[in-house]
């Protein structure tokens, strides 16, 4: 029996062995996905709230617009800056913080 197969298998042409692996995909398709695989839903979040997330998106991008714009923000720094050198800036500021308020004199004491 698996010489028959075989045999058959070799007499198909390959247009006829695509043709059958596209049936057996769209049958499996069918089983996963349903009768409706092919047809458009919608949209699931509805117009309003794509309209407010495009005037949302077109908001944020003209302020990173007009910041590279006016110079605000810089590329070439932000491109060639090491996460190390803003942690270490972040470090001093708050180092020189604690040292203000530990040479501050307390007001509150009475004399």
């Amino acid at each position: 029996m698996n010489n028959d197969k075989s045999k058959n298998k070799e007499n198909i042409s390959r247009k006829q062995r695509k043709e059958e692996m596209r049936a057996k995909r769209e049958e499996l398709y069918t089983k996963i996905f349903g009768v409706r695989r092919g047809e458009y839903l919608g949209n699931i979040w509805g117009w309003r709230f794509s309209i407010i997330s495009l005037i949302g998106l077109l908001i944020v991008g003209g302020i990173a617009i007009f910041g590279i714009a006016t110079g605000r923000i810089d590329w070439e720094e932000q491109i060639y800056r090491k996460p190390s050198e803003e942690l270490e800036k972040q470090r001093s500021s708050i180092n020189k913080i604690d040292s203000i308020s530990t040479n501050a004199k307390d007001t509150l004491k009475l004399q």
